[in-house]
């Protein structure tokens, strides 16, 4: 294997630090016009970071060497010469045309699935329609398809549970084309004028986020892209004055938590699980089958956005329990004690957020 290259860790910048990385002079707060966004820089350095992982972490010279040999050329003097584009690729400076778009795929097999993706276009254009949405379903993964038209006419009918149990076959996919249906299940929920059905897939993109946390952060852009998910959507879905939410500066802690949990699963090594087994497993630790303290470390938390949300002391007990029970997860773990049981009274009230359980 050849000696790694050393990328910088874009995957912990800020979106505000990758815009200006990637030549922007300010991140962008809403979708931009047919020119140049933040997106494409992001898809960008997504892609070129498969291809440095499919090419066993070879430098830029080597990648494009592979890709498109006949750049590079000997002089009689026998002095090299190549078109020196490839660190900008790596920065996401430039978006690559198709024709060598198709040359990497040819020469690393399935790494223009990075740049294909419709979540760029959603992001940069949000859908204005349900034909729209339609369209960009049809672009996605065939099982993610088949998930689609399974689920949603059950979500249209408002059947109880329909929204988590089509979540939850998307996060067993664990794919960037599954969180993508997510985003536009959210999408659909606000044009056709349903705003707590939205606020629910909001819900679920946060799990979906941190189910492909580990993929996100090898590709280079999982802080940015959950702050741009934010900025273009998250933020913006509300119902009763109320939304979901989740620090940005917990993220990629969060997702090293969900990493570690699963190194740590009895019987079954972490390197030799599929995809699929570690989306059980990612699943479980979320929904508290690993202990109550990792649920609420991984859960969002309920924010008034409005000081009508507000206006009665059970609202304030419920905003303010679950703030509790988020610092005090968060401390759990912290601590390096897990804490499997239910967190006793003083968590919920607020007196004490480092109780634990006297069978702990």
């Amino acid at each position: 294997m050849m000696a790694r290259y050393q990328v910088i860790a874009t995957e912990q910048f800020s979106l505000q630090e990758f815009c200006i990385y990637a030549g922007f002079s300010e991140p962008v707060a809403t979708a931009g016009s047919h020119r140049r966004d933040v997106t494409d820089a992001l898809a960008t350095v997504s892609w070129y970071r498969r291809l440095h992982q499919l090419s066993e972490w070879a430098r830029p010279y080597a990648i494009g060497l592979k890709v498109e040999p006949k750049a590079y050329w000997n002089t009689a003097e026998h002095e090299r010469f190549h078109r020196n584009k490839w660190p900008k690729y790596a920065r996401g400076l430039h978006r690559p045309q198709a024709p060598l778009v198709c040359a990497a795929e040819h020469a690393f097999p399935g790494s223009s699935e990075e740049l294909s993706n419709p979540i760029w276009i959603i992001l940069k254009h949000p859908p204005g329609s349900l034909h729209q949405i339609t369209k960009f379903e049809e672009m996605l993964d065939l099982s993610v398809r088949l998930e689609i038209s399974r689920w949603s006419p059950r979500v249209q009918a408002s059947k109880n549970g329909s929204i988590k149990r089509f979540a939850g076959a998307l996060e067993q996919i664990a794919s960037l084309d599954a969180l993508t249906a997510m985003i536009l299940q959210c999408h659909k929920a606000l044009l056709s004028g349903k705003a707590e059905t939205a606020c629910k897939w909001v819900a679920q993109i946060y799990r979906g986020l941190l189910i492909l946390g580990v993929q996100l952060y090898s590709r280079g852009i999982a802080l940015p892209l959950f702050e741009l998910l934010e900025l273009r959507l998250l933020n913006d879905v509300s119902h009763d004055g109320w939304r979901y939410y989740f620090p940005a500066t917990r993220y990629l802690e969060a997702i090293g938590v969900m990493s570690e949990a699963l190194w740590h699963i009895e019987g079954r090594p972490y390197s030799s699980m599929s995809n699929a087994q570690k989306a059980v497993y990612m699943r479980k630790i979320m929904d508290g089958g690993l202990g109550w303290d990792l649920k609420f470390a991984l859960s969002p938390i309920r924010l008034p956005c409005s000081e009508g949300a507000l206006m009665w002391d059970s609202d304030l007990g419920q905003f303010q329990r679950g703030i509790n029970l988020f610092l005090w997860a968060w401390n759990m773990h912290r601590s390096g004690r897990t804490h499997p049981q239910l967190p006793p009274p003083e968590v919920f009230n607020g007196t004490d957020l480092r109780a634990r359980s006297s069978t702990s």
